[in-house]
């Protein structure tokens, strides 16, 4: 798994896991479509020490997912009509201390693959300049 950070916004309030987990269930009745992320360690925000944030997606229709592989892209909160839940767990609570309904998803690129992708796209044209240079000086 590559080092991943899950941030969620309510209210205002920010809060930054520093890894993550995803998991994804196709059905196999009588089993519901999953879709899950969460922190894989403890974390300290907005001055509380939590144990445990994450996502739950499920879709009792068994259609959201074709299969088990992870999605390269955010799930479509539409496909999901069951439930789509966020929940905040303190360190030494049992029980979620936040819950609610998730009204918007998206994945956000992280800092180190825009690094990496404006590196990429600043060599090819450097090397597709060098070749029109070159060919011009033959």
């Amino acid at each position: 798994m590559r080092n991943s950070t899950q941030t969620d916004a309510i209210s205002g309030l920010e809060f930054t896991t520093p890894d993550l987990g995803i998991s994804v269930l196709n059905s196999n009745p009588p089993l519901f479509d999953n879709y899950g992320v969460s922190n894989l360690s403890s974390f300290h925000a907005n001055g509380v020490d939590w144990s445990r944030m994450g996502i739950t997606l499920r879709d009792a229709t068994g259609l959201a997912f074709i299969n088990d592989s992870l999605p390269d892209y955010a799930p479509d909160l539409a496909d999901f009509e069951f439930q789509t839940l966020f929940y905040l767990q303190q360190v030494g609570l049992r029980d979620p201390l936040v819950t609610g309904q998730i009204t918007s998803l998206e994945v956000v690129p992280e800092p180190g693959a825009l690094v990496l992708f404006a590196a990429g796209s600043l060599l090819a044209m450097w090397r597709s300049n060098r070749r029109t240079q070159m060919g011009e000086a033959s």
